[in-house]
């Protein structure tokens, strides 16, 4: 495969998403990745869900008898350390699934098993360098708290000779930390898209560590840098502009359900208000339900709406790093032939 631009990875990437998504169009199938492609993605579109005028629900406090006995505290802990494992397990499992998708991207499949199975070894150490990215992005956010702390005290408390608010110790202050602010935030974007987009296919492919992988990356971006700087900036421009689009469908699509669910559960917490005992519990039971009916409207919305967008970004990011990386793009190359028509 010759050097792709990020413009000119822009066919063959829709090509095989439309190839994977619609050709034939499955139910199942497409569901499967689309949903895999949003949920390793973070990208949630237009998911709002209220009840216009519901009572809120009161949650009984615990006792402060419960709370002053010896093992209160040992269970809290407890809690707390499951809570935080339950995490973990979700975080390895969104690893697991995005080589899953990777997999069925890379060999034109329409089921995840394979690639979850398959990639678990690289999927765990793609997982710790996942957590090492975070603890680090974790400090860089906690350093710009402390320094928003720091320029609020010292603009708070600093005044002229005459008693008045200093404007110059707050510009002097102010324009460093929103830079370093803006700083952490865009190394953090970068940071993502080189883990997801050229380090993964590494360990994928060749199950290299996170050290050897990033050293590959690394010299392919120095021989081309204006190329991965296109990408870096279509990939956000396609995000900044696909993305009010995608939210004004959702809300023309999925308001009408919302709507609905929300006047149906503020029906039933009307009619059971101030209900006790049975009928009480009945209140709860229904607004758990219908408020569990509005998440799956929302997921199902974010697949189907969203889905495809964030698998045909994936597409791009293997097209245009298969283009440089060889094994990669001999894998794609010898699945899905670029002469595949493109629909109008």
């Amino acid at each position: 495969m010759k050097p792709l631009s990020a413009s000119q990875a822009l066919a063959p990437a829709f090509r095989r998403s439309w190839l994977l998504l619609y050709r034939p169009f499955q139910w199942s199938s497409n569901l499967k990745l689309t949903t895999a492609a949003v949920a390793t993605s973070c990208f949630v579109v237009n998911f709002r869900y209220t009840f216009p005028g519901a009572q809120a629900i009161e949650i009984p406090s615990i006792p402060a008898t419960f709370q002053q006995a010896g093992g209160f505290g040992l269970l809290t802990l407890i809690a707390a350390l499951l809570l935080i494992d339950l995490f973990v397990l979700f975080f390895y499992f969104m690893a697991r699934l995005r080589f899953a998708l990777f997999h069925s991207l890379v060999h034109a499949g329409r089921t995840l098993a394979p690639g979850f199975k398959l990639y678990e070894r690289q999927a765990a150490r793609f997982f710790r360098a996942k957590i090492a990215v975070w603890l680090s992005i974790a400090g860089l956010v906690a350093a710009i708290v402390v320094v928003a702390a720091v320029v609020i005290f010292s603009v708070a408390t600093l005044r002229t000779p005459d008693g008045k608010f200093d404007t110059g110790v707050f510009l002097v202050l102010f324009f460093p930390t929103i830079g370093f602010a803006a700083f952490v935030a865009i190394f953090s974007i970068l940071l993502q898209i080189v883990l997801n987009d050229f380090i993964l296919p590494h360990m994928a492919l060749e199950n290299a560590s996170l050290g050897e992988a990033w050293r590959s990356v690394r010299k392919r971006i120095r021989a081309d840098r204006e190329s991965f700087f296109s990408y870096f900036l279509l990939r956000i421009l396609i995000l900044v502009v696909a993305g009010p689009i995608l939210a004004v469908l959702a809300f023309l699509l999925l308001w009408p359900v919302f709507w609905a669910l929300g006047a149906s559960a503020t029906g039933y917490a009307t009619l059971l208000d101030d209900a006790t005992g049975f009928l009480g519990g009945l209140q709860v039971a229904s607004t758990i339900l219908f408020s569990a009916a509005a998440a799956l409207v929302g997921a199902a919305g974010s697949a189907l709406l969203g889905g495809p967008l964030m698998v045909f970004l994936r597409a791009h990011a293997l097209y245009f790093y298969g283009s440089r990386f060889k094994a990669l793009g001999d894998a794609l190359d010898s699945q899905v032939p670029l002469e595949s028509p493109v629909p109008a």
